[in-house]
């Protein structure tokens, strides 16, 4: 036998962590707006291209040390952006 408000408190939390989840990908795309454009760049291209730090920073014909550096600053700027929400 089926337990009725088992599958009734599952299918709510679920809705619930949805929402929760849109929430929260909204406030990371309004932080990320609000960044130089080749920080955001730097971004999409580590997370989105799977490029690794290495590959950027031959491309760009600087240090992977400096892109890690580049990346710890955008982490720490936008860190500070989603806690002010």
């Amino acid at each position: 036998m089926y337990d009725h408000y088992m599958l009734t408190l599952s299918a709510e939390d679920a809705y619930f962590y949805s929402i929760e989840r849109g929430e929260r990908n909204r406030k990371i795309s309004d932080a990320l707006k609000t960044l130089p454009r080749e920080d955001r760049k730097l971004i999409e291209r580590t997370f989105w291209s799977n490029e690794t730090v290495s590959e950027i920073a031959e491309e760009m014909d600087i240090s992977p040390s400096e892109i890690e550096e580049r990346l710890k600053a955008i982490y720490a700027v936008l860190k500070d952006l989603l806690k002010e929400e």
